[in-house]
């Protein structure tokens, strides 16, 4: 039975027994308590703003004490997280080397302090993410913390302080008048069919306020689940999917500053080899070490040299950054796929001239067979793989094959070579940014480590895809697909 049938059964009822008007409005005193209840906390927000702020607070507050741990003793961090907290009704108690300090309430006393230090010192739950929580009564009102610890700040602690704000009706005493009336009429009249009601309403409602109240205190891992398919059965489910975007977020940016971190230190490494090395040859000539003009020759083509190398990977991380921000325009035309294919395939000859690679192509396309796309963007993408794969042939007899192929209006591109191969486990790797699947030789050969990063997302920005297969040792194949467009 659904819910909007049991509630219409309810009504039938409640026709029948006029003493169901007092459960009615009990009901709603309930649902309204509960109501305001949640919005004292959250105040003029919306409950998407709250849940923001709320997981905002969390991954500050992690990612300070994971990588700047100095500024959680500062007056201006503090000063800051009281600010987010007043969204709350709350404010932020400090608490270092024994000694307490407020953030964001001015009455804050001595007797707050004392009641916080009785209230740490009972038995209370610890909650995920180093959280604990207790409550306690100050100026006559109900208050509740949580208690965060620092591992990385010794005798530091925080305290996230906020007013248990409960309904002046059911404070006031009425309502307690109210709720036994309501006990005493449900248990003799109409008790069973509470008992059908608050099995599929309030008790998944109260699994859903237990659950959002994690969430406020930062644990996400928390699940909920639904077999009803009425209509608190759906709320729950899009709980649980907020849930896990929510999660999924968080993730997202603890990753991305760490691959930012990667970023700066695989940059850093890449930029200083050359640089060494100019400000070497420099000095050399400085020195009058090249004295004669062949050897001055010779240092000033490796100063070049290690300056080009310099300006490709400064290059290569200017794109790579606009592509990812969205902020590289794509000039898109419908392009002939056989000129295209002569013209990319002139200058990969130029391109192989005189490294020893033997190079074989091969063109199944339909005559006049064009396809939406930047065909510079898609050139580059192919002289991405090319020079990747250069990298890695070691073998006497080098060997590169590029396929052009037609399949059910789509462009199919087969780069292949016979250089060292890929691990299987790692095939699904090579495309991420900033990943190295052996980093000495792959800063021992040169590039900025984004060439095949940039690759997959001028695919994408096509609606295509790329991917890799390899066998170790064998050879390696790069295959994109681009469909045709409209």
């Amino acid at each position: 039975m659904s819910l909007r049938a049991k509630l219409i059964l309810t009504y039938v009822i409640m026709l029948l027994v006029t003493v169901c008007i007092i459960i009615a409005f009990g009901f709603g005193i309930i649902t309204y308590t509960i109501g305001e209840t949640f919005k004292s906390f959250i105040g003029e927000q919306s409950e998407d703003s709250a849940i923001g702020r709320m997981v905002d607070i969390v991954v500050v507050l992690r990612y300070t004490e994971k990588y700047y741990p100095e500024t959680l003793r500062e007056t201006g961090f503090s000063e800051k997280l009281a600010e987010e907290l007043r969204n709350f009704n709350g404010f932020l108690v400090v608490k270092e080397h024994g000694e307490y300090k407020a953030y964001g309430e001015e009455n804050a006393d001595h007797k707050l302090y004392e009641l916080m230090e009785n209230s740490v010192k009972n038995d209370y739950g610890k909650i995920n993410l180093n959280f604990r929580d207790s409550e306690f009564f100050w100026n006559k009102e109900e208050y509740f913390f949580l208690q965060y610890n620092f591992s990385k700040a010794d005798s530091l602690t925080y305290y996230f302080v906020f007013k248990n704000n409960k309904s002046e009706y059911l404070v006031k005493g009425q309502g307690r008048v109210l709720f036994a009336g309501l006990v005493f009429i449900t248990a003799i009249i109409i008790g069973p069919l509470l008992f059908i009601l608050t099995k599929d309403i309030v008790i998944p409602l109260k699994k859903l306020d237990s659950c959002a109240k994690e969430i406020a205190r930062g644990n996400l891992d928390v699940q909920l689940h639904s077999n009803s398919n009425n209509e608190i059965g759906s709320v729950i489910r899009s709980y649980e999917i907020m849930r896990m975007e929510l999660k999924k977020s968080i993730t997202s940016q603890l990753q991305m500053e760490e691959s930012r971190k990667q970023l700066l230190s695989d940059i850093t490494h890449d930029l200083k080899t050359p640089i060494t090395s100019i400000k070497g040859y420099i000095q050399g000539i400085k020195d009058g070490v090249a004295k004669d003009p062949e050897k001055l020759d010779k240092y000033l083509d490796v100063i070049y040299a290690k300056t080009e190398d310099m300006n490709v990977m400064i290059d290569d991380l200017f794109l790579f950054s606009k592509l990812d921000l969205g902020k590289e325009p794509f000039n898109k035309d419908y392009i002939d796929v056989g000129e295209f294919y002569n013209n990319c395939l002139q200058e990969l000859q130029l391109e192989l001239e005189g490294r020893g690679v033997e190079l074989i192509s091969e063109c199944n396309i339909t005559p006049g067979f064009k396809v939406l796309m930047d065909s510079q963007k898609i050139k580059r993408v192919i002289l991405n793989i090319v020079s990747n794969s250069l990298k890695f042939m070691e073998k006497e007899h080098k060997l590169l094959n590029i396929k052009f192929e037609e399949n059910n209006g789509n462009l199919f591109v087969k780069i292949k070579d016979n250089g060292i191969g890929i691990d299987k486990n790692d095939l699904e790797k090579i495309f991420d940014r900033f990943y190295r699947t052996d980093p000495s030789r792959n800063r021992s050969t040169g590039g900025s480590g984004l060439g095949l990063a940039i690759a997959r997302q001028i695919i994408e920005q096509h609606n295509g895809r790329i991917q890799a297969d390899s066998e170790k040792g064998q050879w390696t194949q790069i295959t994109f697909r681009i469909p045709q467009g409209k």
